[in-house]
């Protein structure tokens, strides 16, 4: 063969088909026909297109699924924050249903397989049900059964010296009107259990004061029929209680004024009234309660006198009076003349045969002993006793036990 040139060759554009063509690698050397390799050139060309327009295909799905997954995200969101405001707001209606019915429920019932909730003596809510089983009081065998407070409120303010009286209506009866007799009640004060009583049917009036303590008291009344089923009202009932006491000696002898020391026991605003033979000198509020205290009284005329104090308040729309404080005072100063007898005895009953001790003091401004007469009259105004003695300006005790029925006056007579 002859030797030619690369210039000889044709290109690969104008080969024939069948011409060969040296195809070499690092190491081998191989004869290919053109229309081999353009086949296989034209092959991978294609393959690339493919694959190129498979790589855009799964791209534009790429780009289309995030977008997806993008838009899907946004409105999970929007429905989650949709949601958390519903339930924000489901929250808040069913806290402020529940506050209201912890405000406004006051106890249960079951009846015939039915539950109800009360208000006030009122069914707030109900029937619920029905439902199967024990329960916690209610019919248990047709019996229908009835606790009606009867008061205008439950929340009372007594006074400690006086009644604490509840007023209800029990009932329990066969639908037929048959009633099961008398309940059982059970009055507990502060969750301890006082007493134990028969409840008749109707209307009831029940004095609870020998149970309650000084201050505020939980009150429950519970009530059960013969079938067991029980009904209970609560009540809070505050015992308002008021006391005055004092150091000051019950008879005494005075000149010029005088400084009484007392205590007042009680809560609240009290008055304290101090009063002179009847009439008012004053008063004084008082805040607290159980400290001495005291108040000035000015001189009075020469002679006995009788100091009268004693506290009162208002709480809960209920007016409490203390007990009141008597005190004997007799004035004197150098220009009396005349003598003077003081008693602070205020007895104005008694049984035949009572030993009687009557205090006094007689003062005799000439002497520093008194010559004194102490007489029983009797109703006729006959004198059935008379004694005769000469006493000091100490504080005395009269003890007389020999005295006729009816109206009898104990006179001491000095000067």
């Amino acid at each position: 063969m002859a030797d030619k040139r690369i210039s000889d060759f044709p290109t690969l554009a104008d080969a024939k088909d069948d011409d060969l063509i040296l195809v070499s690698s690092a190491e081998d050397t191989y004869n290919m026909k053109v229309a081999t390799l353009k086949a296989a050139t034209a092959q991978v060309a294609s393959d690339a297109v493919q694959a190129a327009e498979n790589a855009g295909a799964q791209a534009r799905a790429a780009q289309d699924k995030a977008a997806a997954a993008q838009s899907a995200a946004e409105n999970a969101g929007d429905e989650a924050a949709a949601a958390l405001e519903k339930a924000d707001a489901l929250n808040g209606r069913l806290g402020g249903i529940a506050e209201d019915m912890a405000a406004k429920v006051d106890g249960a019932y079951v009846e015939n397989g039915y539950l109800y909730l009360t208000s006030g003596d009122e069914v707030a809510a109900g029937p619920l049900g029905p439902f199967s089983g024990g329960g916690g009081g209610g019919s248990t065998g047709g019996l229908l059964m009835s606790l009606k407070n009867l008061l205008p409120s439950r929340t009372l303010t007594v006074s400690g010296e006086g009644a604490a009286l509840l007023r209800f209506a029990y009932t329990s009866a066969y639908e037929e009107g048959q009633d099961d007799g008398p309940g059982v009640g059970t009055i507990t004060v502060g969750g301890a259990k006082r007493a134990t009583l028969s409840i008749p049917q109707g209307e009831n009036e029940l004095d609870i004061a020998p149970y309650l303590t000084a201050g505020a008291n939980t009150v429950k009344l519970k009530v059960e029929n013969s079938e067991g089923a029980s009904r209970t009202l609560s009540y809070t009932v505050t015992v308002v209680t008021l006391s005055m006491a004092t150091t000051f000696d019950p008879l005494g002898v005075y000149s010029g004024p005088v400084t009484f020391s007392y205590t007042v026991t009680g809560s609240g605003a009290k008055t304290v009234h101090f009063l002179m033979d009847g009439a008012e000198l004053g008063s004084e509020i008082v805040q607290s309660s159980g400290r001495s205290r005291s108040y000035a009284l000015p001189a009075q005329a020469d002679g006995a006198h009788r100091l009268t104090a004693y506290a009162e308040v208002t709480e809960g729309g209920v007016s409490v009076a203390s007990n009141t404080l008597q005190v004997g005072m007799l004035w004197v100063s150098p220009t009396m003349s005349a003598p003077a007898v003081l008693s602070n005895f205020a007895q104005t009953e008694a049984k035949q045969g009572e030993i009687l001790t009557i205090p006094y003091i007689a003062y005799d401004p000439q002497a520093e002993s008194a010559a004194i007469i102490l007489e029983v009259i009797g109703e006729d105004g006959t004198a059935a006793r008379t004694q005769s003695l000469t006493v000091d300006r100490t504080p005395q005790a009269w003890a007389v036990q020999d005295y006729p029925a009816g109206a009898v006056t104990f006179k001491i007579t000095c000067g």
